[in-house]
């Protein structure tokens, strides 16, 4: 009977080189579809990502993948989440622990939460939030819009909540692009007015180093940045939160600031610091403030407490290296610097390496009670740049009347 051990044999050659194909072949990325429901992506102490997601309002019910599983806390450690550029008001929650990094794909993804869209003060949910500690990384494909309701970032990064990095890139041939819009109150990406235990939130540790981004901050809040003060006597509510450590390193982008919010940096009455504005490597890039308030820098200060402007934040380490960009005064604002009632501090702003900077203002303006113009440009005085400025360009900057 020696068939039998020969076709043996072949069944266990055939069964190894199955095992061996199966281990070769490559794991394909799970792509979640979020007009199914709300997705929560985490990564966690144990070094893994895991992602969830719901199909009802509550959290109750799971929605399920092609094999038929609950979405609950499956480990995936690539996650791709996609509408498919179909509008939706499902929203994507990500966060890391300390020493952990999430990294998620937006691919075609178009959130917009506002409940009247012809309402400026309609109610919606942040359309994106981040949190933890640790780091989260963005890669951006296709064409993303995130869209939030009152008092909400469009791209939500409370300093509250999150303290890591969030880096938002573009590293592959497929255009990506974002564009985070806030409502009223909150910055296209950063601070949202309100949250669970802060009545306004500053932001930290935002680092862009690609992509077609447009940013735009609901009303008193920045595109980039700081959201609105909120007045209240509620003790929780604390007005000094400090905007710092937005890193720009390339891509294009388009920043608007709400009105009296600046476009990268500080929001409407904060009492908080802006420090380390970092902008090199952008081209076509473009960057506008609100009334009184600086393009790159400070927001307006105008606390209706009389006596309480010695309360204003200070304004720092603004450095612009290798970068082409135009700064867009607003009304009796600046280019870059501080907004209406902040402070100078030390290293205020620095231009250097092959920097082209246009300064431009959108109409007569005029200088704020802080005296901190120096530079002047013919006919577009009271445009430019604040004192302290250190020039070090090797391209001149250049000023434009009007837009």
């Amino acid at each position: 009977m020696r068939y039998k051990p020969l076709a043996l044999r072949v069944l266990s050659t055939a069964a190894m080189l199955s095992i061996v194909a199966s281990c070769a072949a490559p794991a394909f990325a799970v792509t979640y579809d979020l007009n199914k429901g709300d997705v929560s992506v985490s990564a966690e102490s144990n070094g893994k990502q895991y992602v969830s997601q719901w199909t009802d309002d509550k959290h109750t019910q799971y929605a399920h993948n092609d094999k038929g599983e609950d979405i609950n806390h499956l480990e995936d450690n690539n996650v791709t989440l996609t509408s498919k550029v179909e509008e939706t008001k499902n929203t994507i929650t990500v966060s890391a622990e300390k020493d952990q990094e999430a990294k998620v794909t937006l691919d075609n993804v178009n959130i917009d939460t506002r409940e009247d869209k012809s309402d400026v003060y309609t109610g919606g949910d942040a359309a994106m939030v981040v949190k933890g500690a640790g780091d989260v990384t963005l890669e951006l494909d296709g064409s993303n819009v995130l869209t939030s309701g009152v008092y909400n970032a469009g791209l939500q990064k409370n300093d509250s909540d999150s303290t890591g990095t969030l880096t938002i890139e573009d590293r592959n041939d497929k255009a990506g692009s974002l564009t985070a819009t806030g409502g009223m109150g909150g910055a296209g990406i950063g601070g949202s007015a309100v949250s669970s235990d802060h009545n306004n939130n500053g932001t930290e540790n935002i680092t862009i180093t690609g992509g077609k981004i447009t940013a735009t901050g609901g009303q008193l809040a920045a595109g980039i940045g700081g959201s609105c003060t909120v007045p209240s006597n509620d003790p929780k509510n604390d007005p000094k939160k400090d905007v710092k450590n937005i890193t720009i390193t390339g891509g294009e982008l388009t920043v608007t600031g709400g009105i009296n919010a600046a476009g990268i940096g500080g929001g409407y009455n904060s009492e908080g610091d802006v420090t380390g504005i970092h902008i090199s490597g952008t081209k076509n890039t473009t960057i506008t403030g609100g009334t009184i308030a600086a393009a790159i820098g400070g927001g307006s200060f105008t606390d209706v407490q009389a006596g309480n402007s010695h309360l204003a934040g200070t304004v720092s380490d603004i450095k612009i290296s290798d970068a082409d960009l135009t700064a867009i005064a607003g009304p009796s604002g600046v280019a870059i610097g501080t907004g209406h009632g902040h402070y100078v501090g030390d290293d205020f702003v620095s231009i250097t390496g092959n920097s082209h900077v246009t300064v431009q203002k959108n109409e007569s303006i005029r200088d704020g009670s802080s005296g901190l113009i120096t530079y002047k440009y013919g006919d577009s005085a009271w445009i430019g740049i604040g004192g302290g400025c250190k020039l070090q360009s090797n391209t001149p900057i250049q000023s434009e009347e009007k837009v």
